[in-house]
């Protein structure tokens, strides 16, 4: 009987825990789309650009290079180039090297720093 009674009070704390990650991830999901309206009522970014943020959104760390944006967009090395280079310049993604290769990281402050693009 014990053995039941212990069963039934982890698997309340197992609830208890579940509702607090969907309060945590509707959250996050309010915050993404609003970014995201703000982004799509915006005129500062490109539709590749924008396909791109709306992934860094939910890949916050993510790391971008000028090959993996030009295949996911199948557009040239010059434009791709730009359309990463632009960000950076805005303060949006964050630039670094990699050997010689220019890396692009989606911040994990990447809403705020959307906010005060618009």
């Amino acid at each position: 009987m014990t053995y039941f009674i212990l069963i039934l009070a982890q698997l309340r704390v197992v609830q208890q825990a579940v509702k607090k990650l969907y309060v945590y991830l509707d959250k996050k999901m309010r915050g993404i789309r609003a970014t995201e309206r703000i982004l799509q009522a915006s005129v500062v970014v490109n539709r590749r650009q924008l396909g791109l943020l709306g992934h860094a959104l939910n890949n916050l760390g993510e790391r971008y290079t000028i090959a993996k944006h030009q295949a996911s967009q199948r557009v040239t090395y010059y434009t791709a180039r730009d359309d990463l280079l632009d960000l950076a310049a805005r303060n949006v993604l964050v630039m670094s090297k990699a050997g010689c290769a220019l890396v692009f990281t989606a911040p994990r402050n990447l809403s705020e720093r959307l906010r005060d693009l618009s």
